[in-house]
């Protein structure tokens, strides 16, 4: 059942068609893209993303093709929504401060 669901997201996303009630599905299991040649959907395991080393980890290397510098810190706050929102990690407060 579940997994049908996410092919059904998948799909939905692709041809950008979005359902209302799979919304959290979408944020949870997708990083969708716009690029000059379509949109680009790609799952997201939270698992993988949380356990692997960063340059393995599937958000660095999207955030790789994607930004323009190294020191961006939004692919470190995509890691850690997918680990608070997948229940795999401790929901409390980030922040990079530099003074």
């Amino acid at each position: 059942m579940f997994l049908s669901l996410i092919e059904q997201c998948y799909r939905e996303l692709l041809s950008n068609v979005y359902v209302d009630e799979h919304r959290t599905y979408y944020e949870r299991h997708f990083i969708v893209t716009e690029t000059k040649y379509g949109r680009s959907v790609e799952p997201v395991n939270p698992y993988t993303e949380i356990e692997s080393p960063i340059c393995e980890s599937d958000i660095y290397r999207w955030a790789t093709d994607v930004l323009p510098h190294a020191a961006c810190p939004v692919p470190c706050a995509l890691i850690k929504a997918v680990e608070v929102v997948s229940d795999m990690g401790v929901k409390r407060d980030v922040s990079i401060q530099i003074e």
